[in-house]
């Protein structure tokens, strides 16, 4: 939405007529995230479901973040949430502010760290 300002209206504006126009036209449920990342888009976007526009404001960013369980973060799959959880880190706000020990925790778990053995 970045410089889209003229044409389209403020953020919030422009995504209620979308989600409007959405609704309207299809008669489906639409949840609509704004952010100034595509991360934080596509989370907003998550806690907006199941039928609505959720906006984080600049510079809100880690306060909305901290509080979400890792799981929650696009790119982080069940072996990587298995490995945070193992070494104590349950939510963003930990694995936010994480001293290098943790860190250096993870990486010694090794790439194969969390997965489970089938045969």
């Amino acid at each position: 939405m970045t410089g889209t300002e003229r044409l389209h209206g403020r953020p919030l504006q422009a995504a209620q007529r979308l989600h409007d126009s959405m609704k309207s036209n299809t008669h489906l449920n639409c949840s609509i995230g704004i952010g100034t990342s595509r991360l934080i888009a596509k989370v907003s976007s998550a806690k907006a479901k199941p039928n609505g526009v959720f906006w984080v404001l600049p510079g809100r960013e880690a306060k909305f973040l901290a509080p979400l369980a890792v799981g929650d973060i696009p790119g982080v799959g069940k072996v990587m949430e298995e490995k945070l959880h193992a070494i104590g880190i349950q939510k963003l706000a930990t694995w936010l502010n994480s001293t290098t020990a943790i860190w250096k925790s993870l990486w010694e778990m090794g790439p194969g760290a969390g997965r489970k053995v089938t045969r």
